[in-house]
């Protein structure tokens, strides 16, 4: 295996080289978990670990499909998406240097976006969107649409690169606020309990994710019927 780390001696500070059979390389513990009543999947972020863009390429591979991963939107960013009264602006910028051939099945817009780049040979473009007029706003299930078509795309491809995505519009109070979607992905933490050194308990680790997971599962579980909702009114 190439590219491996170099080894370092812990009593004098000198590196080595690791040495392996061309049939061994270095590899790492990773967990994930499947709540199927909730159709819904946690995954461990490591920089070792599978992530949920390898799980859905080997799945689709392995059962001829294209389906894509929705990702769930963080509590503190709806929540204040909620509280918005009025919908002023939506800005949507990405790049890809992939053909937008690629994306035109894509949710929420995106697809339709795909098609403007095509025609014009682009491979950027940003979009902003606003009602008629001050009295009207934009349509919010339609901006949720487009906001978890946009992070799902940043999620599954390395090469989607999602540089803008905002909501403004008027709180509670009356004044303009801006929600910020880049970084809107819902994540938790669980503590490691450190055992050997040199190694992650697979077991422990599968707990922890199940504890992170379980400690956040009301959400998930409204956030996950909201989508459902969504789902269903889109198809009637």
């Amino acid at each position: 295996m190439r590219h491996l780390p170099p080894s370092g001696d812990s009593r004098n500070g000198t590196l080595g080289r690791i040495n392996l059979p061309g049939h061994l390389g270095v590899s790492d513990v990773a967990a994930c978990l499947c709540d199927r009543r909730r159709n819904a999947l946690c995954v461990q972020r490591s920089r070792y670990g599978i992530s949920h863009a390898t799980l859905r390429r080997l799945l689709n591979g392995a059962v001829g499909s294209d389906f894509v991963f929705v990702p769930i939107l963080s509590e503190n960013a709806m929540t204040r998406l909620g509280h918005l009264q009025d919908h002023h602006k939506l800005t949507v910028k990405f790049a890809t240097p992939r053909s937008p051939d690629y994306y035109s099945n894509a949710g929420g817009g995106i697809g339709d976006v795909a098609k403007f780049m095509k025609r014009m040979a682009a491979m950027q473009v940003k979009v902003e969107v606003s009602p008629i007029s001050k009295a009207d706003r934009l349509s919010p299930q339609g901006i949720k649409e487009i906001i978890a078509a946009a992070i799902g795309l940043g999620e599954e491809d390395d090469g989607f690169k999602l540089k803008a995505l905002s909501v403004r519009g008027g709180n509670d109070d009356g004044e303009a606020e801006v929600v910020d979607f880049i970084n809107a992905r819902f994540k938790a933490q669980a503590e490691l309990v450190e055992t050997d050194a040199r190694h992650t308990d697979h077991e422990h680790l599968r707990t922890q994710i199940r504890a992170a997971y379980n400690e956040h599962g009301s959400y998930i579980q409204h956030y996950c019927d909201q989508l459902g909702a969504a789902a269903t009114s889109a198809g009637s």
